[in-house]
């Protein structure tokens, strides 16, 4: 097949972002044989206009849509995270009749993204979301889209590539990369664990003041680090985390989460280290601290699975599959499918 992919492909980000799942999701089609064409459409709309704005320059860029779909021809229509209007999407499939529609969004659904994708959804074939149960076939009812499945975050085995449990030594005993800005619970709970685990070595990043870390010094990181935190900016909706878990397990860390409602579905109590509150995870983070071999065997199985059930090509199938709803395996997420 051929697939036009249309995300926030970061190109003007000089590779700090590499490793996102817009990156993972096109290779993973590549490495299934399809041919995909990458369109960063936020960085488009931005650099068509002086202002460099990404409200404005929309004629410029559906013009180039328009002439790319006509040249390329494509099968698939991708659409991650991108806020394409109706009427440019209706053009693409008038220029292009027999091309399918797939639309990914990896993270929550939040009230302001609704009323958007409630425009485009009866011209989108099938929709993919990091929520789970019936919190989402509610979503696609409400939005009336024909199909909406869980979307896992995916694993790629070449970004994904450190094995921490292998190590003999490492240079943190936790890590955690992710911002606290306008997240006040998120950096009190910080500031708890730094205060009451002065001998764990602990690596934050982007929170408490320190800076962020990018491209390969970020994954660099994570392979010098012994267990990782894992925190989300909802952890009270069925099956959803952010990226951040593919990250850590995908690296072999020793993963410490937030309990998600179903979670231990994906991934079970032995391949992820869950906690229910602050007193909670010190406790767990000071063990693990002073049992590096029980965090490194965690380590493992979260990588297996990780691997094994994530990766990457397993879900871009899966996501091809599901426009028609006939499935050349049993994938752990199907209780989360559903023709609407």
């Amino acid at each position: 097949m051929r697939i036009l992919h249309l995300a926030n492909h970061h190109i003007f980000s000089d590779a700090g972002h590499f490793y996102m799942c817009d990156r993972k999701f096109s290779s993973g089609f590549d490495r299934l044989g399809h041919c995909v064409y990458d369109y960063s459409y936020k960085d488009m709309l931005r650099a068509s206009n002086v202002f460099r704005s990404s409200k404005l320059g929309h004629r410029k860029v559906a013009e180039q849509l328009r002439s790319i779909v006509q040249a390329f021809q494509p099968d698939v229509l991708l659409l991650g995270h991108v806020n394409l209007p109706r009427e440019l999407l209706d053009d693409l499939r008038a220029v292009r009749p027999s091309m399918q529609v797939i639309g990914w969004f990896v993270d929550y659904v939040e009230d302001r993204r609704i009323g958007h994708l409630r425009s485009m959804a009866s011209a989108i074939d099938a929709l993919y979301v990091t929520t789970g149960g019936e919190p989402l076939r509610t979503l696609g009812r409400e939005l009336g889209v024909p199909v909406i499945g869980y979307l896992p975050n995916p694993v790629h085995p070449a970004l994904e590539s450190g094995c921490v449990w292998e190590r003999e030594s490492w240079d943190y005993d936790l890590v955690y990369c992710g911002a606290d800005r306008k997240a006040p619970a998120r950096r009190q709970l910080l500031e708890q664990l730094v205060d009451k685990l002065p001998k764990v070595r602990m690596a934050i990043r982007g929170s408490l003041d320190q800076p962020p870390v990018y491209g390969q010094e970020y994954l660099d990181l994570l392979q010098r680090s012994l267990c990782g935190l894992n925190l989300s900016k909802h952890h009270d909706l069925y099956w959803y985390s952010s990226d951040r878990i593919a990250q850590l397990t995908g690296n072999g860390l020793c993963t410490l989460s937030q309990r998600i409602p179903g979670f231990e579905e994906l991934y079970g109590e032995d391949e992820v280290v869950y906690f229910d509150s602050e007193a909670e995870l010190v406790d767990k983070i000071h063990y693990l601290a002073e049992h590096p071999a029980e965090a490194a065997v965690i380590g493992r199985r979260g990588w297996q699975k990780a691997h094994n059930t994530f990766n990457v090509d397993r879900i871009c199938r899966y996501m091809l599959e599901g426009v028609e709803g006939t499935f050349s395996e049993d994938y752990l997420w199907l209780s989360s499918y559903f023709r609407l």
